[in-house]
């Protein structure tokens, strides 16, 4: 699992650019901005990375606890403010993605 976040800036960094879904490409990806762009993108994408681990783990640990008890049963109350708190921040994420790639005036 941690190994995927040490990979992430290698990966984006060679992945061919036709294959990266970006808004505004062509001017991001330019050769004066290319190397920016993919520090960004690359810090972005660990930082998502990193947010969807707590999550996961943060159910692993729900799923450990209820295991323990007698008769097993998923907390809904952590579970559902969990899941909801990682698809606002998912959607806060991904605002702050396509305006901080937005064509700058």
């Amino acid at each position: 699992m941690v190994g995927s976040f040490w990979s992430t800036r290698f990966i984006v960094n060679k992945t061919p650019f036709h294959l990266l879904n970006l808004p505004n490409k062509e001017y991001w990806l330019a050769p004066e901005r290319r190397e920016g762009t993919l520090d960004r993108l690359s810090n972005q994408m660990e930082f998502m990375g990193l947010v969807t681990l707590t999550g996961i783990l943060g159910v692993h640990e729900l799923v450990y606890a209820a295991n323990r008890l007698p008769e097993p049963t998923l907390a809904e109350g952590p579970f559902m403010t969990g899941l909801i708190g990682y698809f606002v921040v998912l959607g806060v994420w991904l605002a702050v993605m396509f305006r901080s790639f937005r064509v700058p005036k």
